[in-house]
């Protein structure tokens, strides 16, 4: 039996029944589903990708939004018991360890991969950059050498930096330059990528006892381990700024940035925190 024709907005009587309200009830109700159903997967994927994308990172945050600003931190005790410096190309991150003179591969969440051997090249070595298509370590103590690796860790080459300094902790390179930080002298020395040296700047005014080096090719990061500063400075050596580390880690020696962010590794906890750039 048809029921009341109600009219439509259009001005057509429409027949309404109890079977077609029952439809139109489930229909809602399905379309609520859906809806909702859309939602969790689309959370569920963001989630996802998130624990991803950041891996083993402990206290990851959101969209950092001033330079310094602590992200998280990843163990790497498993392999490392005496790290001294970090670098990355932006797909994995390197550990220099000083007592096992042994160079750890990670990926960029932490995840261990592989080591190569800095044994037979320099019984001090401290710091580690890469450009992508070489590794350079240096012996600053010791020997005052560079050591230049192929990304496997083949050993191709060495300069010398002792007429410059002789008690370099870290090391830098954007491809076109390389910088050692020296933390008796409280320099940075630059040198052609043959080893040539070119000039120096004075950080003493900020820097107290500097360990660690890394550069983007427009500024220079250098960390003080005593301080437990990050340092920023230009090109020509001007200062620009500084962040704190202090409440993370105790005895911070290597930095590294790719790009977006900084690697900072601790020789005492064998840790990596991670900071905005």
């Amino acid at each position: 039996m048809i029921g009341k024709l109600k009219k439509s907005n259009f001005g057509i009587a429409l027949p309404i029944n109890k079977k077609m309200k029952n439809k139109m009830v489930v229909f809602l109700i399905i379309g609520l589903i859906l809806s909702l159903g859309m939602n969790f997967i689309f959370a569920f994927w963001v989630y996802s990708y998130n624990k991803t994308t950041t891996g083993h990172i402990v206290g990851y945050q959101e969209e950092p939004s001033i330079e310094g600003e602590y992200i998280g931190s990843f163990d790497i005790s498993g392999q490392s018991g005496f790290a001294t410096g970090i670098t990355t190309d932006g797909n994995n991150i390197w550990v220099q360890d000083k007592n096992s003179e042994e160079v750890y591969k990670y990926d960029m969440s932490g995840n261990y991969i592989n080591s190569f051997s800095t044994d037979g090249y320099g019984t001090a070595v401290n710091g580690i950059s890469t450009d992508g298509n070489f590794i350079w370590v240096v012996d600053g103590v010791t020997f005052d050498e560079v050591y230049k690796y192929s990304m496997d860790g083949v050993f191709i080459s060495s300069f010398d930096i002792k007429s410059e300094s002789d008690n370099s902790y870290g090391i830098a390179t954007d491809g076109i330059n390389i910088w050692i930080v020296d933390f008796i002298d409280e320099a940075v020395y630059k040198y052609d990528m043959g080893g040539t040296f070119v000039s120096s700047f004075d950080i003493s005014a900020h820097n107290s006892l500097s360990d660690g080096i890394t550069t983007d090719g427009n500024y220079i990061w250098i960390i003080d381990f005593t301080d437990k500063e990050v340092y920023k400075w230009d090109m020509d050596g001007d200062y620009v700024s500084s962040f704190d580390t202090s409440e993370h880690g105790s005895f911070q020696r290597g930095i590294a940035s790719d790009g977006n962010y900084f690697y900072i590794v601790d020789s005492t906890d064998d840790k990596i925190y991670i900071y905005s750039k």
